[in-house]
């Protein structure tokens, strides 16, 4: 939870390298580095429960045709499949999908 609130409020806040780029790789707030720690975080318990819904998944736990409905978007992203039957996405890609929404306000 820490990890989410660190990520929050560094979200707006004020860095010179926002308005410099080159400035960027000084990290003078040390932002970058408290961020990138911080999504560290993040992602080491989002990952279990992605790896462990696309499980449940494909081996035939959950499906749409039973009458479940889907709880949210990473079922729908874990569900979405292309021509031949085959999973549109792949782990790395929802996981990828998942950090995206949750980086943004």
């Amino acid at each position: 939870m820490e990890a989410a609130f660190t990520v929050l409020s560094l979200v707006y806040a004020f860095n010179p390298s926002d308005f410099m780029p080159s400035l960027r790789w000084f990290d003078l707030d040390g932002h970058e580095s408290i961020m990138r720690r911080a999504i560290e975080g993040i992602n080491k318990y989002h990952d279990s429960v992605i790896e462990e819904r696309i499980k449940r998944w494909r081996d035939g736990e959950v499906s749409s045709g039973e009458g479940k409905e889907m709880e949210d978007v990473l079922d729908i992203l874990i569900s979405v499949k292309d021509n031949d039957g085959k999973p549109l996405l792949t782990t790395e890609e929802i996981k990828a999908q998942s950090a995206v929404r949750l980086q943004q306000p």
